[in-house]
C-alpha cells in the first residue's frame, strides 16, 4: 500500500456520513449513545447506534463538521443500512442524512492530539486518534499540503 506525498495511506472499510440542518444535534442526541449536545467544536468522540431494544448496530466516531453539520465515520458496509434506518426517524426534524463523498486515509504522525479535530484549509478534517494515529476525512486530491504542515 503506497502513501501519498504527506504520508497518508488509503483506509478501506471505513466511510463517512453527514447530518446537515439546524436540528441535527437534537436529532442525533436522541438516536446515539453519545452526548451529542456536549460535543464541542474541534473534538470528536465515540458513539453507538442501537435498536430501540438496545442491540448495537454500529459504533461511530462523531465530530462537528460545521455549525449545523455533524459527521460520523462508520464501517463502509453499514452506511446504506444506517442511513436508511436513521432516515425513518427524522420525520419533521430539519436535518438530512447522506453519505459523504469523501475518502478516508490515515497516517502515524503524533499530531493533532488525541480527540482533536482540525479543519483542513483544502477541505476535510484531520482527527487525532490514540497513539499518534491521524485520520483524514476528505478528498485526498483536495488536501492542502501547506495547511497540513501548519498542524
Amino acid at each position: 500500500m503506497a502513501a501519498d506525498s504527506e504520508g497518508f495511506f488509503a483506509l478501506t472499510g471505513l466511510a463517512a456520513i453527514e447530518f446537515a440542518g439546524e436540528h441535527s444535534e437534537q436529532f442525533l442526541q436522541g438516536q446515539l449513545t453519545a452526548d451529542v449536545a456536549g460535543l464541542t467544536a474541534g473534538k470528536w468522540q465515540w458513539a453507538g447506534y442501537c435498536t430501540p431494544q438496545g442491540k448495537m448496530l454500529c459504533t461511530a466516531l462523531i465530530w462537528r463538521c460545521g455549525e449545523d453539520s455533524i459527521g460520523l465515520v462508520i464501517a463502509d458496509d453499514l452506511v446504506a443500512d444506517i442511513c436508511r434506518r436513521l432516515q425513518m426517524y427524522i420525520l419533521r426534524a430539519k436535518t438530512a442524512v447522506q453519505p459523504m463523498q469523501a475518502s478516508i486515509s490515515g497516517r502515524l504522525d503524533g499530531q493533532p492530539a488525541e480527540n482533536d479535530v482540525l479543519t483542513l484549509a483544502g477541505g476535510g478534517w484531520l482527527l487525532g486518534l490514540a497513539d499518534g494515529l491521524q485520520l483524514r476525512v476528505g478528498d485526498a486530491a483536495a488536501a492542502d499540503a501547506d495547511g497540513e504542515r501548519q498542524w
